[in-house]
């Protein structure tokens, strides 16, 4: 249950007009159809100059800070595989390396931005601006076509999102509850299947400019990631790290203020 003295991502006073929110809507849902879709411009020549000053590390291990770019080389822009699997999902293939060149093969499930964790929560997922009920989140949100894809999967990572607002420890800390819910929701989904959890932490207000500043609830999507194919001893959350780095349409883990796999 959300404790009563963290406060929201967005403090009341700094909150967008519903005129403004609504105007921030039409065009950038129009323009993106996912936080991918967006994250995606940013790798073209006007979004490049809008991210100037991203690039900083992402957290590898528990301890260590490493840049991603760092583990096999540094990378140019590719895109990563895609396939629409409905109207509100997609599914990323990628595939990365660890510090030491083993391999890893990922599939992110990523669900639309009509899908998104409400604002200061870390327990309600809202659809379309409303809240789902806890009695049919499940069904509601692990299509058949999602199930689906989780079930060829050897392991399965719950991925926990915040928005800019707030400072970034709490918003660390509400990251980690939000993979940590969503890991139980798979569970749910996926019994006796290994699941871990990705803390993307705060999302970096250097990753974004002024118009999409309207409305940030993009920034705080619900992303499952299956574990398709993996060598012995290989370091998940390196390869991750890597596979999802010099991506055009995929967020870059300095994007986000952490990358922790637990």
């Amino acid at each position: 249950m959300q404790q009563a003295t963290t406060p929201p991502e967005t403090p009341e006073a700094d909150k967008p007009s519903t005129t403004r929110r609504v105007i921030g809507y039409a065009i950038w849902g129009n323009r993106f159809r996912s936080l991918f879709d967006f994250l995606a411009w940013l790798g073209t020549k006007k979004g490049a100059a809008v991210a100037t000053g991203a690039l900083g590390t992402a957290a590898l291990g528990t301890a260590v800070v490493v840049n991603p770019d760092l583990l096999g080389g540094r990378k140019a822009k590719t895109e990563a595989t895609i396939e629409r699997l409905s109207d509100d999902s997609s599914v990323y293939t990628i595939e990365g390396i660890d510090a030491a060149g083993r391999k890893a093969r990922f599939e992110l499930v990523v669900l639309a931005n009509v899908y998104v964790w409400e604002r200061g929560s870390t327990t309600q997922l809202m659809r379309k601006g409303e809240p789902i009920p806890a009695a049919t989140l499940v069904d509601d949100v692990f299509t058949a076509e999602i199930r689906g894809r989780l079930d060829k999967a050897s392991e399965l990572i719950a991925a926990g999102a915040a928005s800019e607002e707030g400072a970034v420890e709490v918003e660390s800390k509400r990251a980690l509850d939000r993979a940590r819910t969503a890991a139980t929701w798979i569970a749910a989904v996926e019994p006796g299947k290994k699941v871990s959890t990705l803390n993307l932490g705060q999302f970096k207000t250097t990753c974004q400019d002024a118009v999409a500043a309207s409305d940030t609830a993009w920034q705080r999507p619900l992303i499952v990631i299956g574990i398709r194919g993996k060598d012995a001893g290989v370091n998940l959350e390196q390869a991750l790290a890597n596979s999802m780095t010099g991506k055009s349409n995929l967020p870059s883990p300095t994007c986000y203020t952490s990358f922790k796999v637990e």
